[in-house]
C-alpha cells in the first residue's frame, strides 16, 4: 500500500496557509497531526489532509439553526 507523503511546505502550498496556520489548526482544529519518521522528519499523509479538508466542506453544508427556516418548507419545486 503506497501512501502520498507532505512536508510541511507541501502543505502550505497545497493548502495556501503557513506552518504557523497548520500548527494552529493541529491544536485547535482537528487537522491531522504529522507522522514522525525521525528526530528531524516529520510527513503528512495526503489522505487524512483531505478527509479533513472534505469534513469541512460537509459542516458548511449542514444547516445552521440560527439561519434555518423553523416549520418552513424550503424545498424547491
Amino acid at each position: 500500500m503506497a501512501f502520498e507523503l507532505l512536508s510541511i511546505r507541501e502543505v502550505g502550498t497545497l493548502l495556501g496557509v503557513s506552518r504557523a496556520s497548520i500548527y494552529r489548526w493541529i491544536r485547535d482544529d482537528g487537522f491531522p497531526k504529522p507522522v514522525k519518521l525521525g528526530a528531524s522528519r516529520s510527513v503528512w499523509l495526503l489522505e487524512e489532509i483531505e478527509t479533513w479538508v472534505m469534513a469541512r466542506a460537509g459542516e458548511r453544508m449542514e444547516p445552521d439553526a440560527s439561519t434555518a427556516h423553523a416549520g418552513k418548507d424550503t424545498s424547491l419545486p
